[in-house]
Parts: C-alpha cells; sequence; structure tokens
C-alpha cells in the first residue's frame, strides 16, 4: 500500500474542503431498494438491518446489522434489503476535496463494509451532522462544530481506506489543471469543449485529455457531467428551483434529456431524488 506523500498532505492541510449534501436517520424495511447507482460523492450509512450490497463485477456482499456501508464516489453498486428485515440507517452523502476540485477519494479506497465501533461513530457522526443541517448554523460556533464534524468523518474513514496508487501523478496533474478545476465550476451553464479547456493551461487538445485522463481517471466530458450532476444534486437539495430551471442551470437545456441522464448517473430520477433527500431515504 503507498504510503501518503508529504507534498498529498501539505495539500490536503492547505486546501481540504468538506461540502454537506444530504443525511438523516431513516426508518427502513424491506422492501426498499436504492437502485443500481454510481454517485459523485461519499455516502456512509450505519444500518440496522440486514441488507445486500451489490457492486459492479464483484460476488454479492452480505451488510449485517450494526454496519456501515461505505462507497467511495463513483462507484457502482446497489442495496437490497433483506426480506423479513427492518430497521434505521443514519446515513449522509459528503464530499471532500483538495484544490477546490479534486476528490479526495480519487486517492483513497475506502472497504465498502465498515464494522465494529468506528461503524458506530460514524453512524453517531452522520446523526449529529443531520442535526446540525436541521437546526441551522445560528452561531460561528455552530459552523464550526459542523464543519468538525465532517472532518470526524473523514478521519474514521480514512484510518480504514487505502492509499491508491501512484498519487504523485494525481496531484502533479491536478495542481496544473487547477485552472480549468475553477473555470468549470463557475461555467456549468455553458458549452465546455475541451479546446477551450486545453487553452486554460496552454496544453494541445491531445495532451490536455492524456493529463486529464492520468490526473482524474475520466475524461474531460465525464468530469464535466460529473459536476453537473453535483450541483444539479445540491440544487435539488437546497433550492425550491423547478427541474427544468436546474437543468438550464448545468448545462442541460432540454429537462427531459437531464431528467435522463440524472437518472442514469444518480439512480433515480430528479424528482424522486428531491423527495429521498427531504424524506431523509439513503
Amino acid at each position: 500500500m503507498p504510503a501518503p506523500t508529504t507534498a498529498f498532505l501539505k495539500l490536503a492541510e492547505e486546501t481540504l474542503r468538506f461540502e454537506y449534501l444530504a443525511g438523516a436517520v431513516t426508518p427502513v424495511a424491506f422492501p426498499h431498494t436504492a437502485g443500481w447507482r454510481r454517485l459523485p460523492d461519499l455516502v456512509t450509512a450505519h444500518t440496522t438491518y440486514t441488507s445486500r450490497l451489490l457492486l459492479e463485477g464483484s460476488a454479492p456482499l452480505r451488510l449485517r446489522p450494526g454496519e456501515c456501508l461505505c462507497m467511495g464516489s463513483n462507484v457502482a453498486h446497489r442495496i437490497e434489503v433483506v426480506r423479513g428485515s427492518r430497521g434505521v440507517s443514519r446515513w449522509s452523502h459528503t464530499r471532500f476535496t483538495i484544490l477546490g476540485s479534486l476528490d479526495v477519494f480519487a486517492l483513497l479506497e475506502p472497504p465498502p463494509i465498515l464494522r465494529g465501533k468506528r461503524a458506530r461513530r460514524i453512524g453517531d457522526v452522520n446523526e449529529e451532522l443531520a442535526e446540525a443541517t436541521r437546526a441551522g448554523p445560528a452561531t460561528l460556533a455552530d459552523v464550526a462544530r459542523k464543519k468538525a464534524l465532517g472532518l470526524r468523518l473523514l478521519e474514521l474513514v480514512a484510518e480504514a481506506s487505502r492509499m491508491r496508487e501512484g498519487p504523485g501523478a494525481h496531484l502533479q496533474g491536478a495542481q496544473r489543471l487547477a485552472p480549468v478545476f475553477e473555470h468549470i465550476e463557475g461555467n456549468l451553464a455553458k458549452d465546455l469543449g475541451r479546446e477551450e479547456l486545453a487553452g486554460l493551461v496552454h496544453l494541445s487538445p491531445t495532451r490536455f485529455y492524456a493529463l486529464f485522463v492520468q490526473t482524474l481517471g475520466l475524461a474531460p466530458r465525464a468530469y464535466v457531467l460529473q459536476k453537473r450532476m453535483q450541483r444539479a444534486q445540491q440544487l435539488l437539495i437546497g433550492s425550491e428551483l423547478s427541474v427544468k430551471e436546474i437543468a438550464a442551470q448545468v448545462g442541460q437545456p432540454d429537462p427531459f434529456h437531464f431528467s435522463r441522464i440524472f437518472k442514469r448517473e444518480c439512480g433515480s430520477s430528479p424528482k424522486r431524488y428531491r423527495i429521498q433527500a427531504r424524506e431523509g431515504l439513503a
């Protein structure tokens, strides 16, 4: 297992950012499935019921009462509650980035199931995060507490994770591509072509594409789509904008096409996602 590099730790210390997308304490009973999904965030869920976890290309795993689901970003998975089982899920969807846009879990690989005291502690943190979000910040101390909870969640997951191969190459590429990440974040409603993005870092389109894939493990077009779906998730949870308005804000003028893409990437329609997030369904 490669050790974290000094450069990685320094960048994490200087630029680590935590975002809380959604979470709750939710009663769950058979029949229930989250459906196949590939989410652009970290999903953790401490459960008191039995379910099957299906991972793309792997044999099914059994998630037993008291254990914790832990899915890094963009891992295709499906959750099915076992017949006759019921209980509670203490869950959250969170995002941790460095350099503004580089997903920490592009560098760390967590195990899909966590057990024992660690699983229970993650459930406790998820429950506290959900409560802090419902209450909203009234003081600076409330803001600090929520951020501290997010960092505690990352600590618990990171302790059980392994470093992916070649973090140095990821970080060097991410530093070179930082202007591209910033431009994409600020222009999700616009067309974002490869030549335009390559020009921001003074590379040919071919060299830019190769560096981008080497750094993030996905093509620029796929990354732009991922950021658009992330923004759409945030707007669905945190605003009252219509699906049509949200589609336009993320560069999808056709709301029906947007809905199809969103369901493919996130596992449910935009309307259903909004309902699930607000009702607290993981």
